[in-house]
């Protein structure tokens, strides 16, 4: 059966929505990257020159100094450098932004299958839920835009996903229960995030808090409705014969399954959180030993802390007009600001450490000098960070106009949509009910189970025992059918089948948290969420595939 439930499960992954959809993302990107083919060897960011230096001296360096460096996170120039090797700059860019674009839009329809399973979120339309996920993902303005540019971005998306899609696959069976090889390797795949993209240091402890407060709630409100619970009313629970069918589906979790629910959330996050730091650790390591300080994650952050809160930005971006931005000339007079005061402070020299550090101070300076400009210009960062257009210059053509008007309705109505299915699943976890769409209606769990009936008060007929419901579609991922008993089988199976995606969910709300205030603080732009375009996509679609779920129940 566990075979036949795998052979299904590749044949709905590789369907034919799915492949024309990862052809049509990958033909996307094709198009993005011949109109905007200059970007693919502008190195804006110096990420194909620590490319370069890796396969020169074998280690991360600066270009300017051949020094070793942590001003970048080094994966993404770890993983540009084999690909600049073989097919140069340009080529090697493009072809690795393609191959990871094609990934992520399969792992977000394989995503929003673990979350969703097999619905139809749009009625008439014979699109699946993962369909509508990964159509998101492949033709989104962003990650279009940034596929022609040697950034992170394209890279960190599929690596999110991946931790996302790894967490998710973890649990298997019909039984609570994570893989411990699973386990660690979605650690792993969470570590990577965070050598890509360093801010998702924060999303990650933030996903454990959420998790935490969770299973906190699911042992300590024993008053109040268990979010694992399934609520049936009298009439549908009362056979035909007049008998009473009491399923433990149907019943709070007992003590012991709640504890073996925990023990095994617990044994996860350990082993997940071992698979993160058996990644890190080299890169911490390299640190001390180059650079003589454990560096956890790069010497950028004071940089882009002082980028975003100096006079230059508080003076015309958050005083000025919306469309007011920082220009190359100021970008230099700030700069050159910061390198007199780091040779003032540091007359012999200072080497990236110390840097890092002055950029630090001359940011709290700005910060506790202005304390209510910066909390102006929190909200003008949050609002930037989320903008539905780009910024377009003023003598910008009618076509560039019209281009952005067409990307300021996608975001408006998706991120519309995102925000109701963010607020929905927020309450919905936070209030201790069940996240998962579905997981609360009659037809779940989703497969033919076997209930002990009890006779009613009304009725004098002898139990028949074994008496079945009827059964309902399986999802892509459920195991065969189960013969239940009132020993916690079905309650095992539906905590199989929740704890998951309560998991991916605490993930996908702890990283729209985590980037929010990390760049309310830090330099932000629109560009910084597209890491988290699949979850706002699974966010878009939520309220759709819940409006499906209560209908059939």
């Amino acid at each position: 059966m566990a075979e036949a439930t795998h052979s299904e499960e590749t044949k709905q992954a590789f369907t034919a929505p799915i492949l024309a959809i990862v052809a049509l993302g990958v033909a996307a990107r094709v198009c993005a990257m011949l109109l905007f083919r200059d970007d693919l060897s502008r190195d804006r960011d110096a990420y194909l020159a620590l490319a370069e230096g890796i396969l020169r001296s074998g280690t991360l360096a600066d270009p300017e100094t051949a020094l070793p460096t942590a001003f970048r996170p080094p994966l993404y120039p770890m993983v540009l450098a084999p690909w600049a090797a073989l097919f140069g700059r340009a080529w090697g860019v493009a072809l690795l932004h393609l191959t990871a674009g094609g990934v992520s839009v399969w792992l977000a329809h394989r995503l929003a299958q673990r979350l969703f399973g097999p619905v139809r979120p749009v009625p008439g339309v014979p699109l699946l839920a993962g369909d509508w996920c990964a159509l998101l993902v492949a033709v989104d303005p962003l990650l279009l835009r940034y596929a022609a540019q040697p950034m992170t971005e394209t890279l960190a998306t599929t690596l999110f996903l991946g931790a996302l899609v790894a967490i998710a696959d973890t649990w298997t069976g019909r039984v609570p229960q994570a893989a411990p090889l699973g386990a660690t390797t979605a650690g792993m795949m969470a570590g990577t995030c965070v050598l890509c993209r360093p801010v998702f240091a924060a999303v990650w402890p933030m996903t454990v808090l959420f998790a935490g407060i969770w299973a906190k709630a699911m042992v300590r409100r024993r008053g109040c409705r268990n979010p694992l619970r399934r609520h049936r009313s009298d009439e549908d629970a009362r056979l035909d014969d007049g008998t009473h069918a009491r399923s433990d589906a149907d019943e709070r979790p007992s003590p012991g399954e709640r504890t073996d629910a925990l023990k095994q959330l617990a044994r996860f996050g350990f082993l997940w959180a071992t698979g993160g730091f058996l990644v890190l650790l080299p890169w911490v390591v390299r640190n001390a030993l180059r650079l003589g300080r454990p560096v956890v994650l790069t010497t950028h952050g004071g940089y882009t802390l002082y980028l975003a809160n100096n006079p230059w930005f508080y003076r015309k971006v958050v005083q000025g007009r919306w469309t007011d931005v920082l220009t190359a000339k100021d970008i230099a007079a700030l700069q050159s600001h910061a390198n007199r005061v780091i040779r003032q402070r540091h007359p012999h020299g200072a080497d990236e450490l110390e840097r890092d550090r002055v950029y630090y101070e001359l940011a709290w300076e700005s910060i506790r000098g202005s304390p209510g400009l910066f909390l102006k210009a929190c909200a003008v960062r949050v609002a930037r960070l989320w903008n539905v257009v780009p910024l377009v210059a003023p003598r910008a053509t009618k076509w560039a106009r019209l281009a952005v008007a067409i990307v300021g309705v996608f975001y408006a109505l998706q991120l519309a949509a995102a925000l109701w299915g963010f607020g929905e699943v927020a309450v919905r976890l936070f209030g201790f009910r069940n996240p998962v769409p579905g997981a609360n209606d009659r037809n779940f769990p989703p497969r033919t189970s076997r209930l002990t009936v009890e006779p009613s008060e009304k009725s004098s007929e002898p139990p028949s025992a074994g008496r079945r419901l009827p059964a309902t579609a399986q999802p892509p991922d459920a195991p065969g059918e189960l013969s239940a008993t009132p020993s916690g089988t079905l309650m095992q199976e539906r905590l199989a089948w929740t704890l998951p995606r309560l998991l991916v969910w605490c993930a996908c709300v702890a990283s729209v948290v985590a980037f929010t205030l990390v760049h309310g603080v830090y330099w932000s732009n629109a560009r910084m969420r597209a890491p988290l375009v699949p979850v706002i996509a699974c966010l878009a679609i939520e309220p759709l595939v819940r409006r499906q779920a209560q209908r059939r129940g």
